[in-house]
């Protein structure tokens, strides 16, 4: 590692605290409707005080364009796949999921071992307000294979598809193991009706998949076919992601790994100030310095 090119900041790391007993198994009200609506930089270097959150190597160049953007209302990760090279923001703090839980959803049925082609009944109690075909074209009692429920969840990000399928593993405890994407204990608060996540957690999960894309592959091949309404990648073709929002949370989310000759894991959410460019913003500038360093 070139020296020159980076500095440290280090900082003490604060715990996520005590993990919170599951209480409940159903998706957070939140989740059933949140979808699917659709300063120049300084020069000077940012000090500690100014990012106490900042963990691991922070590219110098990164903080001159990005710094003003960088508060409690974002948090993200960047991951290099082939250096383990890992650049954050904020990973440990707690944000609103959005439909990025969708991912592990998908994910924890695999997990279970079912079959795509197992046949999901829809019932009067999955039907919710969004896109998607069976939200929209949908017969109660009408049955469904796994494999068009998850492309209606991931693809569409179809809410009613959702219920459809986080209902089909609850008797399984399909949820539980979210555990062994992640040791940090950052999705704790994630089914108890809170829906809440750490980006710490989320890139880990990105890796996990990625380290076991043979048995995720379906998820993989889904997550490629999603389309990036952010923009923060400008949709290539090489980037399998899976966005949330939340327009009563003013949330704001994206989960994902871009397959370029390094590829990377990229995990970014943001609530109330912060909009959909600043996230565009953190991307781009990561994508360069990604490009320049590798």
């Amino acid at each position: 590692m070139v020296l020159t090119k980076w500095f440290v900041i280090l900082i003490l790391l604060v715990g996520c605290g005590v993990p919170q007993k599951i209480e409940e198994s159903t998706i957070p009200e939140e989740i059933k409707d949140e979808v699917n609506h659709s300063d120049e930089c300084e020069d000077e270097m940012i000090s500690d005080e100014e990012l106490p959150s900042v963990q691991y190597l922070v590219f110098e160049d990164i903080t001159k364009e990005i710094g003003h953007i960088l508060n409690d209302d974002i948090g993200f990760v960047y991951h290099n796949l082939v250096t383990d090279q890992r650049i954050s923001f904020n990973e440990k703090k707690h944000f609103y999921a959005a439909s990025t839980v969708k991912t592990l959803i998908a994910m924890q049925l695999l997990d279970v071992g079912f079959d795509l082609r197992t046949e999901v009944m829809l019932k009067s109690s999955h039907l919710q307000k969004g896109r998607g075909a069976i939200t929209n074209g949908g017969t109660v009692g009408q049955s469904y294979v796994l494999e068009e429920v998850l492309y209606e969840m991931m693809v569409s990000s179809d809410n009613t598809a959702t219920q459809m399928a986080f209902e089909l593993g609850r008797p399984y405890q399909a949820w539980t193991y979210a555990g062994s994407y992640s040791s940090s204990g950052g999705h704790h608060r994630l089914y108890n009706g809170e829906n809440l996540v750490t980006p710490e957690y989320m890139a880990d999960a990105m890796l996990h998949l990625h380290h076991n894309q043979s048995h995720y592959q379906h998820v993989l091949d889904l997550k490629f076919k999603t389309p990036d309404q952010m923009n923060l990648f400008d949709d290539m073709d090489v980037y399998a992601k899976k966005p949330g929002q939340s327009i009563s949370r003013s949330s704001f989310s994206q989960i994902g790994i871009l397959y370029e000759d390094q590829p990377f894991v990229f995990v970014i959410y943001a609530q109330n100030s912060r909009s959909i460019e600043d996230m565009r913003t953190v991307a781009q500038v990561m994508l360069t310095a990604h490009r320049k360093n590798r």
